[in-house]
């Protein structure tokens, strides 16, 4: 330590004082390429000007020991906490310097400041004996600094006290000296003579003549000034001050004369005790802080996988602190540490929301929890993070600061609202299948009330003669009835549940037909309906379930945006390139449904989040929010795009692209209902409603076939039993009790393999090709078909 050295002042060597003793002394330093010589050279300098009240220059050496000192391994040595400890000493003593900088740089080197006092705390935790006494200077340095009258006073005393007790005479001066400037910065110029001599004292018994002699020169200076206000004689008042010098310097020689003798064999022993602690307390620090060092490289690996950081806010500065997680969620530098107040508002949208929860945790002293969105520096375009804060008390017990953590939960929000909107979707699919089952019981039992009706309306037309009065009547009834077997078709297709790989090619214009047929019935009479389809169908690859929805969803939406005043609501078919604007693929050619309205239109500020799940500006009751969020679901999965243009009060234009294919080689053709479906045949026919046995059995009969009919399927079962080579053909319904249509079919085909089986159901969701194929049946018609259809296929069987 410096006051080892040799010379009149610890820390300057005796014999090579001034700087060009120093040059001569580092160039044989140089020399033996000592650098840890040298870095311990600078730690003495620095001291010994802070000894002497030369700030500047301990400044200076300081700085060249920081330099040095983390790179060459000296921090593990004794010389390194002593080094941190004088160049907080000398920051402190400058302060006075720092008045007029702004307040954040001069928050930026108090929170500094308070770091090394913290630092200091831990070292004192595992050897209290070396650093009570600088943790007590260190707290009364920065009360002086902070205002802190009475806590600065205290802890000056606390830290003379302790150093004495711990046999630190150098540091015990400089405390002393410390409090004197204390006091006389107060204008209390009694308290600040009794910390003069108590620093004089301690100096004059470590030895330091140079700064006794400056402290000598400095007091007769202030006593001169204090007696020529009072004599106005300055050869007097010279002559006073020099003797009063002398009395100080005198009772300082007879104090140590007296303590010294008592003194040097205690301090012997202290110093070897005092030695072998310092040792071990040095290595028992270096092992606390390398834990210390690993707690706090968990700790952040901990907020990283949490995704939470920890925070402090300063009302008084406007600083905002924030750990290493803290910044990134933010999007802030990794080595800013304080953030202004003004850059971290200008990443918070919402910062009124959020600076009122603030402050009412400041005015209740109670814990919050809050949301809100941020825009990082940064990084992602938007995160949410969840914050909760608290109250950190001052001394006064005032509250001084809020702290808390914030967590990023951008991504379990995501997950949320996914979650959310699955579990909307698994209700609609399930409203969807119960709305379908309903469906298929209303359907079979309407198609098997409607068969009859067709069947029998049209055996009338053909019994009367072809001018008969009658006629009109009849053909009235019957398309009646074709468009009542349409609609419950349609609602039918519309309730059917679809399958992603359901894609097949599709022609639209049968879609959209089919859609405003049903759409028609249900919207008022000032609304106008116009189509402009081209005279070539238009055929696409997707879901046809999922195609009829898209229309369904964009005509709703254009008959209540002009369901108060009516307009026209237009719909065209086109096919051609894309627009310019979407991002598809400009060679290729699209199919185009636009869906128009003449109605409000769309404000300006909802155009971008008309696909959003959930959003709607329709009344209560009127709209889920999912119906143009679905529309785009389809269209995108179905490879196309969905372009919207809106101004208030000009109506809106939809338009959907989708890309268009050519006609399938292999379309269906329908039965030739022309020509001759007489024929010959045992038809065996099977249907639990007695109409339709009777209309079936007087239609079949009246083109040559020989009918067997009956109402139950067992009774059926046992008739083809007893000749199954008797019948040429068995017409069965599907859905009667007793024995399903598909059982009848599998009990009969069991008896001879090859008959021909036709199935006649008013509800066929639950057939399908394979289905059939697999039980062996020969094809499936549905309620009600027409007798010229129905005679077509019997006649094709046979």
């Amino acid at each position: 330590m410096p006051g080892d050295l040799p010379g009149d002042l610890p820390g300057k060597p005796s014999g090579d004082l001034g700087p060009d003793g120093d040059r001569a002394y580092l160039a044989r330093v140089d020399d033996h390429k000592n650098i840890q010589v040298r870095c311990i050279f600078s730690i003495l300098k620095s001291f010994y000007y802070l000894v002497i009240n030369d700030l500047s220059s301990a400044g200076k050496w300081s700085d060249k020991a920081e330099t040095l000192i983390y790179t060459v391994g000296t921090q593990g040595l004794l010389p390194w906490p002593e080094h941190v400890f004088i160049r907080f000493m000398i920051k402190t003593g400058k302060w006075h310097l720092l008045a007029d900088k702004d307040p954040t740089h001069l928050a930026s080197r108090l929170q500094e400041l308070k770091e090394v006092l913290d630092r200091l705390r831990i070292w004192a935790t595992h050897s209290p004996d070396n650093y009570d006494h600088k943790v007590t200077l260190a707290e009364a340095e920065l009360a002086r600094i902070e205002g802190r009258f009475d806590r600065a006073a205290h802890a000056y005393d606390k830290a003379i006290e302790t150093a004495g007790r711990g046999g630190f005479v150098q540091w015990g001066a400089i405390a002393s000296e410390r409090a004197f400037r204390f006091w006389e910065a107060h204008g209390v110029d009694s308290m600040a003579q009794i910390y003069r001599q108590k620093a004089y004292d301690r100096y004059h018994l470590w030895g330091a003549g140079t700064k006794l002699s400056a402290m000598r020169t400095e007091f007769e200076a202030h006593i001169s000034v204090c007696m020529e206000r009072v004599a106005g004689n300055s050869s007097v008042v010279t002559g006073f001050a020099g003797r009063h010098a002398e009395m100080m310097a005198g009772k300082a020689a007879e104090k140590q004369t007296l303590l010294g003798y008592e003194s040097v064999s205690r301090q012997a022993d202290e110093l070897a005790l005092a030695l072998k602690r310092l040792r071990k307390e040095t290595a028992e620090r270096k092992k606390a802080e390398e834990r210390l060092r690993e707690n706090e490289s968990r700790y952040r690996q901990a907020q990283a996988l949490g995704r939470v950081g920890n925070w402090e806010y300063d009302p008084d500065t406007g600083e905002v602190w924030g750990s290493d997680e803290a910044r990134r969620i933010f999007g802030f530098d990794p080595e800013i540490k304080r953030l202004p107040l003004e850059d971290v508002k200008a990443c918070i949208p919402d910062w009124e929301r959020v600076y009122r929860a603030m402050s009412d945790i400041l005015e209740k002293d109670n814990t919050h929890r809050f949301e809100y969105e941020i825009r990082p520096v940064r990084g992602p375009e938007k995160r949410i993070v969840r914050s909760t804060a608290a109250v950190i008390k001052g001394e006064d017990g005032r509250s001084r600061k809020l702290a808390g953590v914030v967590q990023d939960i951008t991504r379990r929000k995501a997950q949320e609202a996914e979650r959310h909107q699955l579990e909307l979707k698994l209700l609609q699919d399930q409203k969807i299948k119960a709305v379908g089952t309903l469906a298929g019981g209303i359907a079979h039992d309407f198609n098997n009330i409607l068969y009859p009706i067709v069947g029998f309306t049209e055996i009338s037309i053909q019994d009367l003669p072809a001018d008969h009065p009658v006629q009109e009547n009849l053909k009235d009834i019957l398309q009646g009835a074709k468009r009542a077997a349409d609609l419950v078709n349609q609602i039918m297709s519309f309730s059917r549940s679809r399958k992603e790989t359901d894609r097949k090619p599709v022609a639209l214009h049968g879609i959209v037909n089919e859609t405003l047929k049903l759409l028609r019935s249900s919207l008022p009479s000032h609304i106008d309906i116009r189509k402009d389809f081209p005279s070539q169908n238009l055929y696409i690859l997707a879901n046809a379930t999922e195609v009829h929805e898209v229309v369904m969803n964009l005509c709703t939406n254009a008959y209540h945006a002009m369901e108060d005043d009516g307009g026209v609501l237009g719909i065209e078919l086109s096919a051609g390139p894309p627009d310019p604007e979407l991002k598809l693929d400009q060679d290729r050619t699209y199919c185009r449904l636009t869906v128009s309205d003449t109605g409000e239109g769309i404000a300006p500020q909802h155009m971008d989040h008309v696909f959003e799940p959930y959003f709607t500006t329709k009344d209560q009751g009127k709209g889920s929010g999912l119906g143009l969020a679905v529309v785009h679901g389809i269209v995108k999965s179905s490879g196309g795009e969905i372009q919207i243009k809106s101004a208030p009060g000009k109506g809106t234009l939809v338009s959907v692209y989708l890309p268009l294919i050519q006609p399938p080689k292999n379309t269906p053709v329908s039965v030739s209902e022309n020509g001759d479906l007489r024929g010959t045949g045992h038809i065996l026919l099977v249907d639990d409603e007695p109409a339709i046995v009777k209309m079936l059995s007087r239609m079949l009969e009246r083109r040559g076939y020989r009918v067997n009919q009956t109402t139950s399927s067992i009774e059926a079962l046992d008739f083809f039993a007893q000749d199954p080579h008797g019948v040429d053909l068995v017409i069965t319904d599907m859905t009667m009790p007793g024995m399903q249509g598909t059982r009848l079919a599998q009990e009969m085909l069991a008896l001879r393999k090859d008959v021909p089986i036709l199935i006649c159901t008013g509800y066929s969701d639950r057939l399908d090709p394979e289905t059939l194929s697999t039980l062996g049946v020969r094809g499936i018609v549905g309620k009600p078909i027409s007798l010229s259809k129905l005679a077509a296929k019997v006649k094709a069987l046979l």
